[in-house]
């Protein structure tokens, strides 16, 4: 199985329908919402760092089915500050504040940052993160110096290469 994207997709007058319903609620939130249609755009500004570090979301096709996000429902932030585990945690998930979150990594480079690089592409394996770059991606990392990630490659997903 190289996915898990079997669960509902939404159309954009659902999800428009959605955001107008909530407008308020939105602005108040300093949310800012965009659509973008150009594929290469949408992964060019994902993938970038033009956010200043800040969240960010994308919903790309149907939804995963089961327990975890993996990509096409996921919270898009940026792992090397510290302080995006609390943001998310607090804002966001509404959860526990020890609660550290799962990286995304490339197949191909789960190697450079974690002792084992077999890939894990539903996130049910937690990995040594190497002790060289633990304080390069702070909140993805667990206490005891572990990270349950996800690698992604471009057969699941083709935007993850742009």
């Amino acid at each position: 199985m190289e996915h898990a994207n079997w669960g509902p997709e939404f159309r954009d007058d659902e999800i428009a329908a959605l955001l107008s319903s909530r407008e308020g609620e939105i602005a108040s939130q300093s949310c800012v919402i965009s659509k973008i249609e150009n594929q290469d755009e949408l992964c060019r500004t994902t993938a970038g760092d033009d956010r200043g570090g800040a969240g960010g979301r994308m919903v790309p096709g149907r939804m995963e089915w089961g327990p975890r996000a993996l990509g096409n429902r996921s919270i898009l932030a940026d792992p090397r500050r510290v302080e995006m585990r609390d943001i998310l945690n607090s804002k966001i998930k509404r959860r526990e504040m020890f609660r550290p979150f799962a990286p995304s990594i490339l197949e191909e480079a789960a190697g450079d940052y974690f002792t084992q690089s077999y890939p894990s592409p539903f996130m049910l394996m937690a990995y040594s993160v190497r002790p060289e770059k633990r304080a390069s991606i702070p909140a993805t990392t667990h206490v005891d110096g572990t990270g349950r990630l996800q690698t992604v490659n471009a057969r699941q997903n083709p935007c993850i290469t742009n």
